[in-house]
């Protein structure tokens, strides 16, 4: 007897350049979901939810040789029955991307994603879920042979103990991983790729 969710979405983008260098992006959302679908203990359509929030992106080519990118999202996401904020979802968001000309073949690209303020699930009594920021740092050749690219990158540089939150279940007052979902700690790639 389950019906589908629903969820009803507005958004406006606005987009503006400044130079032909430099790009601004801002947009706005709002949507509300209705008939969600929860288990207590059986499937059955309870539960509504809205939110709103915007992002703002920014580019620009700094000079010939440096481009920086960077990206902000804000988002408030509520229960609506309960006025309570919607678990797991982070209320702010950030992406920063730096590149850099290091030489004429090199280049260095170092970008920061970080993710803040999410709350737990109403009775999940477990402390807060800790924000964090991941740093990658990627340096990149080029033509170093005719047609041949290589890369060595270190992801999550500085061994961020980032986690991303485990569900819970009221009916049974449990979590299925009390530690929450560990991401990945540091990790060095190195690719080789060849062009034909």
């Amino acid at each position: 007897n389950l019906d589908p969710e629903t969820i009803e979405s507005y958004e406006v983008a606005f987009d503006y350049a400044y130079s032909p260098d430099m790009r601004l992006g801002l947009n706005l959302f709002y949507y509300q979901m209705e008939d969600m679908i929860n288990f207590t203990p059986v499937a059955e359509n309870k539960g509504s939810q809205r939110g709103k929030g915007f992002e703002l992106e920014f580019d620009w080519q700094a000079s010939p040789a440096t481009q920086v990118a960077a990206n902000y999202a804000y988002q408030r996401a509520r229960d609506k029955e309960a006025g309570l904020p919607v678990a797991n979802v982070p209320e702010h968001q950030i992406f920063l991307r730096w590149q850099q000309q290091l030489l004429p073949q090199w280049s260095l690209s170092t970008s920061l994603n970080g993710v803040f303020n999410r709350c737990r699930a109403a009775g999940d009594n477990r402390q807060d879920i800790e924000d964090y920021i991941i740093l990658d740092l990627t340096l990149t050749g080029r033509e170093l042979v005719p047609g041949v690219e290589v890369s060595v990158s270190v992801f999550n540089a500085t061994d961020e103990d980032a986690r991303e939150p485990s569900l819970y279940d009221p009916l049974s007052n449990s979590v299925s991983i009390p530690g929450d979902l560990p991401l990945a700690g540091r990790s060095f790639v190195a690719t080789l790729r060849k062009v034909w």
